[in-house]
């Protein structure tokens, strides 16, 4: 945290307004632009080593095709991009009407291994995501929708944080709300409802030095599974929420490393580990001979808070205070 706010006073900061903006405007935030893919533009115009961050403000961001996350002049740069809320959660004056909401109707754009849609495709290292709200796919043409995808498994540093991921299965699908490749995946403070899977990270062969780690998320109600997870001795899995999912972890056949999990409600599952073997065939409730669990809860209620009439309460799809595991302090606020 503290890297933060000692880098972000020099940072190229452009803000971004879906309701105010013009793509004719600079960036500044008197003068913001309309639309996230301008931003990227503007800041890929940007040279030095500064950290960029695009500001978006309040609103609804409407997303017809994919959005390329590359804008610090290329995949080797070791300049950050920071894409955040320009109000943050923990901040007192926030309101769940104050995200901004990021939705894409876009056909099919992307076709690695099988065709598919993507809001968010990183191609860069070093990205961070934070305080946005995800929802669904309407497509009746995409049958598989990932909001945010790095399908490179040589860039590395991918965090995101505080971020909202919300599916309908019947009529706005989230397939996997976080698909990626490589190393340096960490996924924190996030809430995912019922996307028909959480977090998906796969191939770890660059070995970079960059380790992945999952801590105070609530991922339920997963139709499939709330973790898949491909072969990585030095994971880190804390304070999470996993409650009404059918696959808790899916992971490789052969995959025989040690993890440790700690601090967590693992609760309502059909299947607590899942492999899967190289044809994609599905072994159900393997034998757990790998899994180190420390303050791991199993049983008890995991309830959540919802919205009545007009009003989101602020803390909406948390977990209500009779709740196994709500010291764990898991959801979007850190403070």
């Amino acid at each position: 945290m503290v890297f933060f706010q000692i880098t972000l006073a020099t940072a190229q900061v452009y803000f971004v307004n879906p309701k105010t903006g013009l793509d004719s405007n600079l960036g500044s935030k008197r003068s913001p632009v309309k639309t996230i893919n301008r931003a990227l533009q503007l800041a890929n115009e940007t040279s030095g080593t500064n950290i960029v961050v695009l500001k978006l403000m309040p609103g609804y961001y409407y997303l017809n095709d994919i959005v390329n996350i590359n804008s610090c002049q290329g995949v080797d740069s070791k300049r950050r991009l920071i894409i955040e809320a320009s109000l943050m959660p923990d901040d007192s004056t926030w309101t769940p009407m104050k995200m901004p909401i990021i939705q894409s109707t876009s056909d099919n754009n992307s076709f690695k291994q099988f065709k598919h849609a993507v809001a968010f495709q990183i191609k860069q290292s070093h990205v961070t995501i934070r305080g946005l709200k995800f929802i669904g796919n309407p497509n009746p043409d995409v049958k598989y929708y990932y909001p945010i995808a790095k399908e490179d498994e040589l860039l590395v540093d991918l965090n995101i944080s505080q971020c909202y991921f919300i599916g309908e299965r019947n009529s706005a699908p989230i397939q996997g709300a976080i698909y990626t490749f490589g190393e340096g995946l960490k996924v924190n403070h996030c809430v995912f409802y019922n996307c028909r899977n959480g977090i998906l990270r796969f191939y770890n062969k660059a070995n970079m030095g960059y380790k992945n780690a999952i801590t105070h998320n609530i991922i339920y109600g997963a139709y499939e599974g709330a973790l898949w997870f491909d072969p990585d001795p030095e994971f880190i899995f804390r304070n999470n929420i996993i409650a009404n999912c059918q696959h808790v972890w899916v992971k490789y056949h052969k995959d025989n490393e040690r993890y440790r999990f700690s601090n967590c409600v693992i609760t309502k599952f059909s299947s607590y580990v899942t492999a899967i073997a190289d044809g994609g065939h599905m072994s159900e409730n393997i034998q757990i001979t790998n899994i180190d669990e420390v303050n791991v809860k199993k049983e008890g209620e995991v309830n959540l808070i919802y919205g009545s009439n007009e009003n989101l309460p602020r803390n909406y799809l948390h977990l209500t205070e009779e709740s196994v595991g709500y010291k764990f302090k898991a959801g979007i606020f850190k403070k």
